[in-house]
């Protein structure tokens, strides 16, 4: 690749600049540089440095020639025959001051320098020989103008005045621009392929550009259109998947977003519920249960009497206890006098509930949202959202797939949300923070605002418009998460408070003993009757038998006089009546303690159970409340980019708007026929190639690495972002949300690389090259006109072309379909003064000359001319 540097000097060369600038402000021509020998001298010498689109800068030669960026330097002279007193012609101290200044700044040509020379039939002209440089290219351009050799031709001659002046500054412009390569797409100068000559050599060039950019600016709209989904192309195991869109606008999200709380977000935002339960009953056998039932009546049996003992002392104590705490503390302290029973305490746990940070609860929910985006985006491209495969349910149908009708029924973008359509007296209202469709609670907020000022017209108006806005955006997937959420924190609150009022009537309700067995009283009384009458009757006997006499009862004498025999029987049956009692009292009582005892464990249970499940909806509640900001922050993240996954295509190619003068015949400027059934017969084909199973997806991480990118080299507060980790770190998930959905970012294109794998395959396509062919067939090289020699030169057949060349150049730009031919027709080299047709001038006429150059100058050198 050559970059062009142009030397020249005079009035009509910088005409020539004038209508160069202005062709490449319209995009037509590359860069280049243009050097003005008449003000070369000095130590710091200016150079004009013309970019494509943008406006010519001055500045300092060794600053132009940066405008290359490592390109070899072409030189070009320019000299236009004609002018007064000379002054439009170069020197051989010119080119060589030049080539000179180009060297000091590191900037030397490269290759054979052209010199192109420009004239009119007749021109004025008082040198001894044309202006030819040794080592150079010296070509002179043929006075003449048409579209194709075989076609009636234009000359341009000094003396009709219909040729002159802006006509053929601007036919010396634009065939500079065909020898010297400077159509856009054009890498080359076409003359650098001649042969370098001596002496002069008559040229000419045919120019054709065949401009795609309508073309393809509807053919990118088709292709990147995402108002109606594209349908992907699935296939699984090798079998291709029909894919289609939900018929029902809004069905599928609803049932998505459904599916997604009940499956993902319930388990990760609410505990496993757990219903109020007793303990499970134990099943035992009949011999088991009586074996437990005799252990404990045997060891109450024994045990009993220090029980006795034992709770005689606890009751005097406690007795004494609940004195004290009367008298000194009262009964409603919150100080307790006496002992801990450490009993009752037994089986008497707390439940402990874990409390976590915020940041430990939003890192926990990474999976979650992570769930939650893929889902977003395998509704759009049908790629599962887990690498097992996992698609929703909601998706799966019969025969295939169901996708969304469009991107936004999945997560609404930025240019969905309430707000900026609105006056200011209601944004002010609203506050700075536009409305998002997902975001339930700001909407019943604004709601609510609107409401409380419905008695005003412009609220009143506001607020008709926001429930239409509603609406309209209720179906998407992301409005429907949002509500669910919002549904499953008013679940959660219904059951905390139904589980505190549980709980609280749980503890308030005292635990009443079940009545004993009357059983236990009557064998309790037998007891005590058969000790006591026992006690009595020794008490009797012990008294009758008392004293020095005989005894006082005659039924003690008989006693005493028994034998042992009838001591045994007699106080055997009393006391096998007694310890009869006393068993059967035993029985009775361990069968109550073993019931008893089964109540106060089933009661703890209870709750236990309610404590659990007041801790379980306080953590779900939090853990939503934590969710809800993070699910807007995601929400707010995809989409942006399912709004724009592409950016602003709008722009994506650079216009290249067409010359409102008329070009040269020479330069054909066409445009691609663009037909509306062949648009959409090829977006739908590249549609279909591009758009296939997880499209999307892939888009999206490309669009997220490079925003995170663009906020690690933030100057002001850079951030390093893992994106495999940002669902879990709110400070990074909201800084990547922000700058994803800054407008800056969301208007940048992102089509290029796909874009350009599109214009690759249509650069292979037959009828795509047909449309781009030149419309003007340039059938035979055919001759110079004879105009412009003079009957010798006529006789060496100077006005043959010997050499016929033609350069194309495909694209205008890399993502262009634009396609472009200069074709370059060369005579004979040996051409002299003697042979073109020239006429001496005499100092009169210079004057006149010079005269009307500077009206030439004045009239058409002010810019914008095209």
């Amino acid at each position: 690749m050559d970059f062009p540097i142009f030397a020249a000097r005079g009035t009509n060369a910088r005409m020539a600049r004038q209508a160069l600038e202005d062709l490449a402000a319209l995009n037509l021509l590359r860069d280049f540089i243009w050097i003005d020998v008449d003000v070369l001298s000095g130590s710091d010498p200016k150079a004009t440095v013309v970019r494509c689109g943008e406006a010519p800068q001055q500045m300092r030669l060794e600053q132009a020639v940066g405008a290359r960026e490592g390109a070899a330097v072409q030189l070009h002279g320019i000299n236009i025959i004609g002018e007064s007193e000379q002054s439009g012609l170069l020197t051989s101290r010119n080119v060589n001051e030049v080539t000179e200044r180009l060297h000091a700044v590191n900037a030397a040509p490269t290759g054979t320098a052209n010199n192109l020379m420009f004239t009119e039939v007749n021109a004025s002209f008082d040198e001894e020989s044309l202006p030819t440089f040794n080592g150079y290219r010296n070509l002179l351009v043929a006075p003449e103008d048409s579209k194709s050799p075989d076609s009636g031709a234009t000359i341009f001659h000094a003396d009709d005045s219909t040729n002159a002046g802006p006509s053929f500054s601007l036919w010396v412009a634009t065939s500079i621009a065909s020898l010297a390569g400077l159509w856009v797409g054009f890498d080359a100068a076409p003359a650098a392929q001649l042969e370098p000559n001596s002496s002069a050599r008559l040229v000419r060039c045919y120019t054709q550009r065949v401009s795609g950019e309508k073309f393809q600016q509807e053919l990118q709209n088709a292709i990147f259109d995402l108002s109606t989904t594209p349908l992907p192309q699935v296939v699984v195991n090798k079998t291709p998947v029909n894919v289609s869109r939900d018929a029902e606008r809004g069905t599928l999200p609803q049932r998505a977003a459904q599916e997604f709380i009940e499956t993902h977000a319930r388990d990760h935002l609410v505990t496993k519920p757990r219903e109020t339960m007793v303990q499970r009953n134990e099943r035992q056998t009949r011999g088991q249960a009586l074996g437990n039932a005799f252990g404990q009546w045997a060891k109450n049996l024994f045990g009993r009497m220090g029980e006795f003992w034992s709770e005689l002392g606890s009751d005097l104590a406690a007795s004494a206890d609940a004195a004290v705490q009367s008298s000194i503390y009262g009964n409603d302290s919150s100080v307790t006098v006496g002992r801990v029973d450490v009993a009752q305490d037994q089986g008497k746990r707390a439940v402990t509930v874990v409390h976590k940070s915020d940041d430990e609860l939003t890192a926990g929910l990474r999976p979650l949202w992570s769930d939650y985006a893929g889902i977003a985006s395998g509704l759009v491209d049908a790629k599962p959202y887990r690498a097992s495969g996992e698609r929703p349910n909601a998706m799966q149908k019969q025969d295939g797939l169901t996708i969304v009708q469009s991107p936004s029924d999945s997560i609404p973008g930025p240019s969905e949300r309430f707000g900026p359509q609105e006056t200011l007296k209601v944004r002010q209202v609203l506050g700075s923070e536009n409305v998002a469709p997902y975001d339930i609670e700001r909407q019943r907020e604004v709601y609510r605002d609107l409401n409380a000022k419905a008695a005003d017209p412009e609220f009143m108006t506001a607020k008709a418009n926001f429930e239409r806005w509603q609406r309209k955006h209720q179906h998407s997937f992301a409005a429907n998460v949002g509500a669910g959420l919002r549904g499953l924190y008013d679940e959660q609150q219904t059951i905390l408070n139904q589980k505190q009022a549980e709980l609280q009537h749980l503890k308030a309700q005292e635990h009443k003993a079940s009545q004993m067995s009357p059983w236990h009283g009557i064998l309790r009384w037998l007891g005590w009757v058969t000790f006591w009458s026992l006690a009595v009757f020794l008490i009797a006997w012990w008294i009758g038998n008392s004293g020095d006499a005989a005894p006082r009862w005659q039924w003690v004498e008989n006693l005493n006089n028994a034998s042992g025999k009838t001591y045994g029987w007699m106080f055997g049956i009393w006391f096998a009546l007694w310890l009869i009692v006393y068993m059967l009292q035993i029985l009775v009582s361990t069968l109550h303690s073993i019931r008893s005892q089964k109540l106060r464990m089933d009661q703890q249970k209870k709750i236990e159970n309610a404590e659990r499940a007041v801790a379980e909806a306080q953590v779900a509640l939090r853990c939503i409340e934590v969710a809800y900001p993070q699910f807007i922050k995601v929400s707010d993240l995809y989409g942006a980019l399912l709004e724009k996954p592409f950016g602003d295509i709008s722009n994506v190619a650079t216009q290249t708007l067409q010359p409102t003068n008329a070009l040269p015949e020479a330069i054909n400027l066409g445009e691609v026929e663009v037909d509306k059934q062949d648009i959409d017969h090829t977006a739908s084909v590249y549609r279909r190639r591009f758009f296939d199973e997880g499209w999307l997806t892939e888009q999206l991480r490309t669009t997220l690495e490079q925003a995170a990118r663009d906020i690690a080299n933030d100057p002001v507060n850079p951030l390093q972002i893992d994106l495999d980790d940002v669902l879990g770190s709110p400070s990074s998930l909201s800084r990547l949300a922000s700058r994803v959905s800054d407008e800056s970012f969301l208007n940048q294109d992102r089509s290029t690389r796909t874009w350009a794998e599109v214009v690759d395959a249509l650069r292979k396509d037959d009828a795509v090259k047909a449309k781009l062919q030149p419309r003007h067939k340039l059938q035979s090289p055919g001759y110079f006109r004879q105009d412009i020699l003079t009957p010798l030169g006529v006789n060496r057949n100077l006005h043959d072309v010997v050499e016929n060349t033609t350069v194309h150049a495909e694209s205008a730009r890399g993502q262009d379909l634009s396609s472009s031919s200069i074709t370059l027709h060369a005579g004979s080299p040996g051409a002299s003064l003697e042979d073109i047709k020239l006429v001496s001038s005499a100092p009169t006429a210079a004057q006149s000359t010079a005269s009307n150059a500077e009206e030439k100058l004045s009239d058409f050198y002010e810019g914008g001319d095209f």
